[in-house]
């Protein structure tokens, strides 16, 4: 259904138009850049594949949570930009996916990643 209102919004230059006719081609246009037609298919799929990352982000916390001089190492290394020892400690933990390692004096965050799903798992020290 269209409203055609006389003042209408100009996503153009950023202004209210007097214009109907403005309007209705706005509210086309609209509805011509409209999602793809569902396909859950490729959705479940990601998410099974999403369940394949879980286990590793699972093993990493409970490894930082259970072991004192891990989680030391991980932050220490961190701390002072050492990302490729960090990435070895993560080998070292058990997972075999893809990382990606940010962070910064309040945090880390370790991005776990296959072809196209991923994880972040991101914990304040």
């Amino acid at each position: 259904m269209y409203v055609v209102q006389h003042c209408c919004f100009c996503p153009i230059c950023n202004s209210l138009h007097n214009n109907s006719r403005l309007s209705i081609l706005w509210q086309n246009e609209r509805q011509q850049n409209q999602y793809p037609e569902i396909n859950p298919a490729t959705f479940q799929k990601s998410a099974d594949n999403l369940l394949l990352l879980l286990p590793q982000a699972t093993l990493l916390i409970e490894k930082i949570k259970k072991s004192t001089p891990f989680a030391k190492k991980i932050q220490g290394n961190a701390q002072v930009g050492k990302t490729e020892e960090v990435k070895k400690l993560l080998k070292e933990a058990g997972i075999t996916s893809k990382v990606k390692i940010s962070y910064n004096p309040d945090q880390i965050s370790i991005h776990i990643y296959n072809h196209s799903e991923s994880i972040t798992v991101t914990l304040p020290w």
